[in-house]
């Protein structure tokens, strides 16, 4: 059982657009070919200085090592054995004295029989680098106010508002097995800042949002058949009135429910394919994320407009508020608006950034984040940023939170992301943006990267340019 990838002939500018071709045999005889196209950001040099690759596969362990020719060229031969397992190809790329220069990964893929094409992209580690391609395409402009969900092929971006002010109705994918941007369909009506959530078997919902006429909808619509390439909208029941809205956030409750914020709160049930009032549910506000701690669905809502502590935590059918100290001098840390939130790999939730509003006439931007223990029901100091920020992209992965652009406290554009390692939030790094922007999505990808896509620059105009943070090995 063996695969023979080759890289193809390349110059020295690069390896971009090389292609690796594994035939797969499996233990009954069956065989396929994984053909992975490597890819860059738009002219990028990151491996023009490469003189060693590394091609390995991580399960079923396999490497194999290349130097550049002198015609500028690597040829790379890799044995591995089809498993039936789950393996990422991983691509290395060092310079003359040994430093890395440039790693990609794929997700987990099976490594078995079967035939696919996918993009591998490489870029410097710890660097944040264009996609290659744009968020604007034919079918879609460059948008922000976007709703945003990870799904199993990377991240679907939903409505916002494009260049022109007018509300938009695209459904664009990006794909982690790909790497490119694809419109995938039309919601039924326009939605700006709609709330959009993940559910079961690879289903995506979407309710409210302002239609082009600047109107809060209580629209529920369910994206089906989802895929990188292909989206079909449905629009589901709404039970009930008045539950319009914008900006909103929607969050897993468990069992095929979604809790989306709001006064009224509104409740979505997957399985019966309507939105109603949440009965019994307190008026919930700010962001949303959920996580399983315990083999319990818990869902944290934060910031300003949830009960006093600006904080409820929802599991097993109840609301419950964290106890909440006093930070920085900050009674109420947690009552912020324009702040991000997002679940680390413990099964705790942070939130960062924003505006702190709770005391009349406030609006300081914190530097310290707030760490919050689901289960426990307690919050603690997080994350300290460099630079205060509102309206930040945040997003975890398994090892780091990423807290892209946003506005400081002057009201200027960010052109920074400022990294923090997800066990103890200690600071990592802070890097540039490829284009400074606030009000983007943050998407973590299965690979380990972080999607940055939409927000707006300086002048208000919305981003085309979307960019991925790619990690160490």
């Amino acid at each position: 059982m063996s695969a023979r990838p080759a890289l193809a002939r390349t110059g020295l500018t690069g390896l971009a657009g090389l292609a690796l071709a594994a035939a797969l045999l499996g233990a009954c005889e069956r065989t396929g070919t994984i053909t992975v196209q490597l890819a860059t950001a738009p002219d990028s040099a990151v491996l023009d200085a490469a003189t060693r690759v590394r091609l390995r596969l991580t399960e079923p362990p396999a490497e194999f090592e290349a130097e550049r020719a002198s015609d500028g060229s690597f040829d790379l031969a890799l044995d591995v054995a089809a498993e039936d397992v789950l393996g990422a190809i991983v691509f290395e790329a060092y310079d003359a004295g040994g430093e890395l220069v440039a790693y990609g990964s794929t997700p987990p893929l099976p490594i078995a029989g079967i035939t696919a094409d996918i993009t591998l992209y490489a870029a410097a580690p710890m660097s944040m680098a264009a996609t290659p391609t744009p968020l604007a395409m034919e079918g879609a402009s460059a948008r922000t106010a976007m709703g945003a969900a990870a799904v199993p092929y990377g991240a679907l971006l939903v409505g916002g508002r494009d260049g022109a002010g007018a509300a938009s109705s695209a459904l664009t994918s990006y794909s982690v097995y790909e790497h490119e941007f694809v419109h995938v369909g039309e919601l039924p009506g326009a939605r700006v800042a709609p709330a959009v959530a993940s559910g079961a078997r690879d289903a995506v919902f979407v309710f409210g949002g302002l239609d082009e006429n600047q109107v809060a909808r209580d629209t529920l619509y369910s994206l089906i058949g989802g895929t990188s390439s292909r989206a079909a909208a449905l629009e589901l029941r709404t039970e009930g009135s008045e539950l319009g809205r914008s900006g909103a956030a929607m969050s897993a409750l468990g069992g095929e429910r979604f809790g989306v914020s709001g006064d009224p709160a509104v409740l979505v049930d997957g399985i019966a394919g309507e939105a109603r009032v949440w009965e019994g549910a307190p008026a919930l506000a700010g962001t949303a994320v959920s996580g399983v701690v315990g083999g319990v669905v818990r869902t944290l809502f934060a910031g300003a407009g949830n009960g006093e502590a600006g904080a409820w935590i929802f599991a097993s059918d109840s609301f419950a508020m964290p106890e909440v100290p006093s930070i920085d001098g900050e009674d109420a840390p947690l009552w912020r608006t324009g702040h991000g939130s997002a679940l680390l790999p413990d099964g705790s939730a942070v939130v960062v950034g924003g505006r702190l509003t709770r005391d009349e006439g406030s609006s300081a931007l914190p530097a310290a984040g707030v760490r919050v223990d689901l289960a426990g029901l307690r919050a603690e100091p997080g994350p300290r940023l460099a630079t205060p920020r509102v309206d930040a992209a945040v997003a975890a992965t398994e090892s780091y939170l990423v807290v892209a652009g946003g506005s400081d406290e002057a009201g200027a554009v960010l052109a920074d992301v400022e990294l923090f390692a997800a066990d103890d939030l200690a600071p990592v790094a802070v890097l540039p943006l490829v284009v400074p922007r606030t009000g983007a999505v943050a998407v973590p990808l299965g690979n380990g990267q972080v999607l940055i896509a939409g927000g707006s620059d300086a002048s208000g105009a919305p981003v085309a340019t979307a960019e991925l943070f790619t990690p160490r090995p």
